[in-house]
């Protein structure tokens, strides 16, 4: 979208890379479950979610975890479906 610089995506890509490095975030397993909650869920077509959406928003289900997001359509998206969401203003 070029909505940044290539030195500022060059930076946010090394501060990700070494946060993965420290062990900063909790690595979660995607399993055949997650995959087929997500596919349960766009197939109700009550909300605007997309693959990667809803996978996310499974994982954190079935996870028990509370989905961070600036997103509003899928923190929308997530109040429907019962996902603990956090939505960043």
């Amino acid at each position: 979208m070029r909505e940044i610089s290539q030195q500022d995506t060059t930076a946010i890509v090394g501060r990700f890379q070494a946060d993965l490095d420290s062990g900063f975030y909790t690595q979660i397993a995607v399993e055949t479950v997650h995959y087929n909650l997500a596919r349960k869920w766009i197939s109700r077509f009550n909300t605007p979610l997309r693959t990667l959406d809803a996978l996310h928003l499974a994982i954190a289900f079935q996870n028990n975890i509370r989905l961070v997001t600036a997103d509003e359509a899928l923190a929308t998206s997530a109040e429907v479906l019962g996902v603990e969401v956090l939505l960043l203003r």
